[in-house]
């Protein structure tokens, strides 16, 4: 090929299975020593040492990346269309005088600057010909190095402002896939001036595009990551010693990252690692400039650019995994029939009920997951765990205490994870009590007696009770709510707690003396039991108000024992009461499984009513504890 201006173009084909059998069709593969591999030029195959092995996963600063693949040691030796060579930018800083460790220097700190553009956006200067630049969704650097008689001007510009943020969807489809775009472009300048005349210029380009698909299990976490990648180097080159001269490069590697590995360990997921570049400006004899040796020097700082994709890839989608597995963020659980409406269900009555995941971005297919039970309230759940697109689950009511039970899940799927709780209406029966604990005390007195022939009587008594089990079914109930017209949705019932009053009596009476002339004080202690049966009425009204106990207590009696055959005469009485009192309680009390329990003091004073005159003093308290059946 003859011209000016001649473009060569070449595919390296690396393979990555060794040893995979080839198609009778084809012809045999060209056999290379251990070490080096095949490569295709033309119609000509040789072998050439090539790094095919896929660096590991490395985060690195993009800048820093781009900046060391343009000051490569491993740029390719390159002539212009005259045959006069073409320093790569490292060798023309190399001929000025401290070139390189001023520009590695300024690098150093321009990159610095740029990072901090992602945050303050306003430029910035070191006040020594360096400034930070942020123009839009772009930052960078530009730098004027002086070094002697030589002045070296950097620019720096890169797209990278949000560190390569992954563009797509954040949560997965049904089937579990994740799919996202990322593309980074960085240019580079460096012009080298002497006296104000050009020395040499180059500029630089590199565009990585990156595709993500991302793929889960049914347990919510990500199984593999593919990474489809193509890094992009246009270069252009001019200087006062030789034509300008281009070239264009571009290496493309598809990868699979395991994600369940700890090193996030990949395979090039292709057969082939393609490397594409075209030089413009180049000679005729330029062949040997772009044979494999050529690619193999321009793949070296790809291989470092493809490292920090998939670097950028695995962080991007860790915190995605993350995401995916916070509850509701990426699936919801429904059930069908929903709670909601659902006809209440009688004790140990059973139903069914079936449950999906939606995913929130593929919300017309739902997602196979595993479904665990983690709560229940009121009713047994059958199976607890279940692993289908659609489980169905059996409930049996164990408690009709509250009007409402529920089952809770958790669920995790392709599609993300999710919790949801299923209600379940229960018909509540009339409530049913059972009495566990009763107590009554009380002291009392009688006194105030007037005397008579300077004696006056006067009695106090202790009571204590003990419970005594009914032995019946329920010690108490409380009707259904009868709504209008025949009722106001009140609810009334009894409760009764029956207990044993020991009784103790200490009496001060009087008696005559030995010749009746006087009367003279004696003491009597006397006991007794009564078996005492509490009595409450109780009313809970319509809406939300409190409930009404109005208490049956025991009569303020004193003395009310056996009497002692005594010489000695005492006063005992019986009071005239009322002796009902009304208290509230919580409504819950009534209605919610126990133990719940009331309480109430009784004080009571009565005077002038007995035939002795005189005056009552009691200090009654009663407890009593329920279960609701």
């Amino acid at each position: 090929m003859s011209g000016p201006l001649r473009v060569a173009m070449f595919l390296v084909s690396v393979a990555l299975m060794a040893g995979a059998p080839a198609e009778a069709a084809k012809p045999k593969a060209k056999a290379c020593k251990k070490g080096t591999v095949a490569v295709k030029l033309g119609k000509g195959t040789r072998c050439v040492k090539l790094r095919v092995a896929p660096p590991k996963p490395k985060v690195v600063d993009h800048g820093r990346l781009a900046f060391d693949r343009v000051l490569s040691t491993t740029w390719p030796a390159l002539k212009d269309k005259r045959g006069r060579r073409v320093r790569s930018p490292l060798q023309e800083l190399r001929h000025v005088p401290g070139g390189v460790d001023k520009v590695q220097a300024a690098v150093t700190k321009g990159l610095k600057l740029a990072a901090a553009k992602r945050t303050a956006r306003a430029a910035q200067s070191d006040g020594g010909g360096l400034t930070g630049v942020a123009q839009g969704t772009t930052i960078g650097f530009d730098a004027v190095v002086p070094a002697g008689e030589y002045r070296i001007a950097i620019s720096y510009r890169t797209d990278d402002v949000e560190g390569g943020s992954v563009k797509g969807v954040r949560c997965p489809t049904a089937a579990g896939l994740l799919k996202g775009d990322l593309e980074v472009m960085t240019r580079i300048t460096i012009r080298i001036t002497r006296d104000g005349e050009l020395v040499s210029g180059t500029s630089t380009q590199i565009t990585d595009t990156a595709h993500f698909e991302a793929q889960t299990a049914d347990d919510a976490k990500l199984d593999t990551l593919d990474v489809d990648h193509v890094s992009a180097l246009n270069h252009s080159s001019v200087g006062d010693g030789h034509a300008a001269i281009a070239i264009r490069m571009q290496a493309h590697r598809v990868a699979q990252v395991d994600m369940r590995s700890a090193t996030n360990a990949y395979t090039l997921k292709s057969k082939q690692l393609d490397l594409r570049a075209d030089v413009q400006g180049a000679p005729p004899d330029q062949d040997a400039a772009l044979d494999a040796e050529a690619a193999r020097k321009l793949l070296e700082g790809s291989d470092q650019s493809f490292s920090r994709i998939v670097a950028r890839g695995v962080g991007v989608y860790r915190t995605i995994e993350g995401e995916i597995n916070q509850a509701g963020t990426c699936a919801t659980m429904l059930f069908d029939p929903p709670g909601e409406g659902a006809r209440p269900t009688v004790k140990n009555g059973t139903g069914t009920f079936t449950s999906t995941m939606r995913p929130r971005v593929d919300p017309g297919n739902d997602a196979a997951g595993r479904w665990t039970l983690t709560d229940k309230r009121q009713v047994a759940i059958g199976p607890e765990s279940a692993s289908r697109t659609k489980p169905s689950f059996t409930f049996t009511v164990t408690d009709d205490g509250a009007p409402s039970g529920s089952a809770t899940f958790r669920a995790t799927s392709k599609a993300g994870v999710a919790v949801g709780t299923r209600t379940i209406p229960i018909e509540q029966a009339a409530p049913r009590y059972r009495v566990t604990a009763f107590t009554y005390t009380d002291q009392i007195s009688f006194d105030g007696i007037a005397p008579y022939l300077g004696c006056a009587p006067s009695t106090s008594q202790g009571n204590a009770t003990t419970l005594i089990p009914s032995g019946r079914p329920e010690d108490g109930a409380l009707s259904p709510p009868i709504p209008a017209p025949f009722g106001n949705g009140e609810q009334t019932g009894l409760l009764t707690a029956t207990g044993r009053i020991q009784k103790t009596v200490a009496e001060s009476g009087c008696k005559w003396n030995d010749d009746a002339t006087a009367r003279i004080p004696c003491q009597l202690q006397n006991s007794g039991a009564e078996d005492f049966t509490l009595a409450l009425d109780l009313l809970v009204p319509a809406g939300s108000g409190d409930a009404k106990l109005t208490w049956h207590v025991h009569r303020a009696d004193v003395g009310d024992v056996a009497p002692i055959i005594s010489a000695c005469e005492i006063a005992v009485t019986q009071a005239a009461g009322p002796f009902t009192v009304v208290t509230s309680a919580p409504r819950a009390a009534l209605l919610d499984p126990g133990p719940h329990t009331f309480s109430v003091d009784v004080p009571y004073e009565e005077t002038g009513t007995s035939s002795y005159g005189g005056a009552i003093h009691s200090n009654a308290h009663y407890s009593i504890t329920i279960e609701r059946l």
